[in-house]
């Protein structure tokens, strides 16, 4: 599933997608223009293979072509690398998230051209009994009962200047959620892009991780999670937009 930031773009209008299949853990995506903006420069998605998911969100500064096409090309290239691993180690999902970076800024180049830049891209790769995740910007990845913003933020972005894979790798974070998939009790995450830490626009506080895992731990389902965090995010001010995928965690290996 790929949603575009320009298919939602009604002030306050929350376009609210959840997974379909039953095989894989539930999923649901929000997106809105904010209350402050006329465009919506986000994008996100997901590829579900069983017990196997790939989830991305991205954020363009200018025009939302970028961020669908780092959306589209992270989310293709991680499934095709990684789906079908039987044994996956953290080195081989570096590699992979490494070398999406750089299919993603040729392709913004090839198809935007060198105008088209600044895109944070935040994937996330869940199976084997693992979850990792890869990080290039601000976009954000929140865990609860950690209650916590699980990545660093950054002032890097994606643009059209097709840079090496080696250089992209010196710029990117990633890791591995260790202990996350318990087999006891929930684990609820949320990635998302800074329309949700930074609502209350860029001269306020950032929204605390806790008062944002809170709200993700109250709802009873992925689905109204994600409806009632973004709904939060718009009464703190809305000044951006947003998209955010919320998930809860298998409780098995997989």
């Amino acid at each position: 599933m790929r949603v575009a930031g320009a298919d939602h773009l009604v002030p306050e209008q929350l376009g609210l997608y959840s997974s379909s299949d039953r095989e894989s853990s539930p999923a649901a995506l929000v997106i809105t223009s904010g209350l402050m903006k006329t465009y919506n420069e986000d994008a996100g998605g997901w590829e579900r293979f069983d017990r196997r998911a790939f989830y991305a969100v991205a954020d363009a500064h200018f025009g939302e072509a970028a961020a669908v096409i780092a959306v589209d090309t992270c989310l293709t290239f991680l499934s095709r690398a990684l789906s079908s691993e039987e044994q996956f180690q953290p080195e081989r999902f570096r590699s992979s998230f490494q070398r999406s970076l750089a299919l993603t800024e040729a392709r913004i180049l090839r198809q935007e051209g060198a105008s088209s830049s600044e895109t944070t891209l935040l994937a996330l790769a869940i199976g084997w009994g693992r979850v990792f995740w890869g990080s290039f910007g601000d976009s954000r990845l929140y865990a609860e009962p950690r209650s916590e913003q699980i990545n660093p933020a950054d002032g890097n972005y994606l643009g059209g200047t097709a840079r090496s894979v080696s250089i992209l790798a010196g710029a990117m974070s990633w890791g591995e959620l260790e202990g996350s998939i318990a087999q006891d009790r929930r684990c609820r995450l949320m990635l998302c892009t800074d329309g949700v830490p930074e609502s209350g626009g860029i001269a306020a506080e950032e929204w605390d991780p806790q008062a944002i895992c809170s709200i993700l731990a109250a709802a009873s389902d992925v689905t109204s999670a994600a409806a009632n965090l973004a709904k939060a995010a718009l009464d703190r001010g809305g000044s951006d937009n947003l998209c955010a995928i919320v998930l809860d965690l298998p409780r098995s290996s997989g």
